[in-house]
Order: structure tokens, then C-alpha cells, then sequence
């Protein structure tokens, strides 16, 4: 009996979320369909700013490509050009300049020993013989 009065409490539950959210949601989508069709000439905040944003996208060139469907260029050359133009660390996928005691110091903190100085040396090398002679 518990099991069927907890699963009555939640299906009781969702269907009430149910009936709270989808109206709203629904009157959501008319409230905003209506203020965007209808909206005050004067409206900063209604359609005009909508149609004040998308004027400068109307001015973009309209290509027909061969297989006739139009094209539109969304790409805004300007800032383009700028960013190609911008110059300093990390630009353009260029690396950052570390010194060598950055790196020797980067190097030790993440494996706990001087990373630097290992990989100058050698794997061949010869090493002293310290045995005991007998």
C-alpha cells in the first residue's frame, strides 16, 4: 500500500508541474508572438530595434551561386581585417615566449624534478663504475 500512495504522490505531482508550466509556456509564445507583430512605432524595446539590428544585415551582398539558390556573405570582413591586423603574445596562434628559468621552473612544479636539466642529458652516457673492487 505505501508503494501505491508514493507513486499516486508523484504522478500527482507531475501532472500538476505539468498543468503550472505548459500553459505559461504556451501563453508565453502568444504574449511574444503578439508584442513582436503589434509592437509601438515608439518602442525602443519592440519591433523597431528589431528591425533597427536587422537593417544591418539586409545591406549584406546576395550571391546566386550555379545551381541558382541565393547566397548571403554573413561574414563581417571588417573585424576580419582587424583581428588579422592585431599583433602581441598569444595572436594569431602564436606561442606565449617563455625565458628559460619560466621553463625550467614550469617544468619542476609539475613533475616534481628539473625537467630541463634531464633532457639535457644524455640517455647514452657513461656513468662511474661505483662497485667495490673485490
Amino acid at each position: 500500500m505505501r508503494r501505491k500512495e508514493k507513486r499516486l504522490l508523484q504522478v500527482t505531482g507531475l501532472l500538476l508541474a505539468a498543468a503550472l508550466f505548459f500553459p505559461n509556456v504556451g501563453l508565453w509564445s502568444l504574449y511574444r508572438d503578439r508584442v513582436l507583430d503589434s509592437g509601438s512605432a515608439g518602442s525602443v524595446d519592440g519591433p523597431s530595434r528589431i528591425s533597427a539590428l536587422l537593417q544591418g544585415f539586409s545591406q549584406k551582398v546576395v550571391q546566386v551561386g550555379a545551381d541558382g539558390v541565393r547566397r548571403v556573405d554573413w561574414h563581417d570582413h571588417e573585424a576580419i581585417r582587424r583581428d588579422a591586423a592585431r599583433i602581441g603574445n598569444g595572436e594569431q596562434g602564436k606561442p606565449f615566449p617563455l625565458t628559460e628559468t619560466d621553463r625550467v621552473d614550469q617544468a619542476y612544479r609539475e613533475n616534481g624534478f628539473n625537467i630541463y636539466v634531464s633532457n639535457r642529458i644524455s640517455l647514452n652516457r657513461s656513468l662511474p663504475d661505483i662497485r667495490h673492487e673485490k
